[in-house]
């Protein structure tokens, strides 16, 4: 059965470095739009899926020994078939990620980094996770050796919950995951 799908996307992004605050700031907006035909029920029915995303994002020089990062996505979805009295979907979604950097005293880096999902459709349950990392490196210098000590999943997420949204079907995936996570290691060079 002969079936086209017709797609259309913008998006417009810029950045700035900021010499005052030593610090890259990124801004953008994304628009994407399809239009297709589904079978469904032994009948082809027009669908038309558009997504508007806006971004921003900060990368900024804190101190001479301290960098941070942060960014955010913000994310709309709306699905419809082209038919009477069609259902409308919809989803938002937004994602934060933060990073913290620092060189606490020579040759020791501590990161700390954490991102955050927040998922709303109407009628189901709101998704919201906090995943966060901690790290801590220290380099012997004179035996060529990384001693590294770190811990993933802080906030201890056993279970994550995923949805996909197409045109007419709500899919949604649950992945157990190991939950918190430390780990000491050494790599040595020569």
């Amino acid at each position: 059965m002969e079936n086209h799908i017709k797609n259309l996307s913008a998006s417009a992004n810029a950045s700035k470095y900021l010499f005052a605050l030593k610090s890259t700031i990124t801004a953008g907006v994304n628009f994407s739009q399809s239009k297709y035909s589904q079978l469904q029920n032994g009948e082809l029915l027009p669908f038309n899926t558009k997504t508007i995303s806006y971004k921003a994002a900060i990368e900024a020089k804190l101190t001479n020994f301290i960098n941070w990062s942060y960014g955010a996505t913000y994310a709309v979805t709306n699905n419809r078939a082209d038919v009477a009295d069609a259902i409308n979907t919809s989803f938002r979604q937004l994602r934060q990620q933060s990073t913290l950097a620092i060189t606490t005293v020579q040759n020791v880096y501590l990161n700390l980094s954490a991102e955050h999902l927040f998922t709303h459709q109407a009628n189901q349950p709101n998704l919201k996770y906090l995943f966060a990392d901690a790290n801590v490196k220290y380099k012997l210098l004179k035996i060529k050796t990384d001693l590294e000590f770190g811990m993933t999943n802080l906030a201890n997420i056993k279970q994550f919950d995923a949805i996909y949204l197409s045109a007419n079907a709500l899919t949604t995936g649950t992945y157990l995951i190991p939950g918190r996570v430390a780990m000491l290691k050494a790599t040595f060079n020569f």
